[in-house]
């Protein structure tokens, strides 16, 4: 192991702020490269200087990578928020998602909910869940007494006395409340054509 020289030792953040060049000119310094006439020695200086570089290098991408990955992470979790918890619920874009199958089960509601979903993030409309109290089938539970409210406008405000409401076509429709019916859209793959 090659001794460090302590007259070349130098802070955390100097080092943070040195180049890849930088810093191999000062590991060398530090572990007295140029000092040695060993040549067996100095390659096991310049090996050591290139792991500890390179694995340097991928903790920093690493680093890098969760970073970006975290404000990615947080401006989809605002734009969601944003889109499903609007200021003013009387005047927002509105795609109702019915859950009133007499037979529907947890994976069918939880499938339907995500589809519902993946149709209101692209048309750029809150989903309203119609009927957030049926119970599901074979369980004695509601869906709202499992999940939190997945908007702040609620169906028999914000929907309902707009009854009949007309089905969502495609995300250039132009009626403020639609109402959604998955099953008819899995067919048609409208939902892909449209990313």
């Amino acid at each position: 192991m090659p001794r460090i020289n302590n007259n070349f030792t130098t802070s955390k953040e100097a080092i943070s702020q040195m180049t890849l060049i930088q810093k191999q000119i000062y590991l060398k310094k530090l572990f007295g490269y140029d000092t040695l006439m060993n040549v067996e020695r100095k390659q096991l200086i310049e090996r050591q200087i290139i792991s500890y570089l390179s694995t340097e290098r991928r903790l920093y991408i690493k680093q890098n990578n969760e970073q970006k990955l975290t404000v990615l992470s947080e401006k989809i979790q605002s734009a969601i928020n944003f889109l499903q918890n609007p200021t003013n619920c009387s005047n927002a874009s509105i795609l109702v998602c019915p859950m009133d199958g007499p037979d529907w089960g947890f994976g069918f509601l939880i499938h339907q909910i995500c589809y519902c979903f993946l149709f209101s993030i692209v048309s750029g409309r809150t989903l309203i869940l119609n009927n957030e109290n049926a119970k599901l089938y074979k369980f004695n539970v509601k869906w709202n007494e499992l999940f939190m409210p997945i908007t702040n406008c609620n169906y028999a405000e914000h929907a309902m006395p707009f009854q009949p409401l007309k089905e969502y076509i495609d995300k250039n429709d132009t009626d403020r409340i639609l109402v959604f019916h998955p099953r008819e859209k899995v067919d048609s793959l409208s939902f892909f054509q449209s990313i």
